[in-house]
């Protein structure tokens, strides 16, 4: 718990990137595979609290695109 943090909620990904090359503010990220991102000047530090987890659902129309499915395939999803 983090009883006394104040979080900053960025949704523009070109600007939260920009914040994270720039300042020292603490960052959260997944252990998703699409996360290559790596800054040289942090270090990831994994959670393994069994309370700490989240669960994310991911759904496309039918008809979507190639690229669309092939996120789908990359999370072990049906494409």
């Amino acid at each position: 718990m983090l009883p006394f943090a104040q979080f900053v909620v960025q949704p523009d990904r070109t600007i939260f990137l920009q914040q994270v090359r720039t300042s020292n503010l603490l960052t959260f990220t997944t252990n998703a595979p699409e996360n290559t991102s790596r800054h040289e000047s942090r270090r990831a530090i994994p959670i393994t609290d069994p309370e700490a987890h989240v669960t994310y659902y991911l759904c496309a129309r039918n008809d979507a695109s190639p690229h669309v499915r092939d996120i789908f395939a990359l999370v072990g999803g049906e494409a």
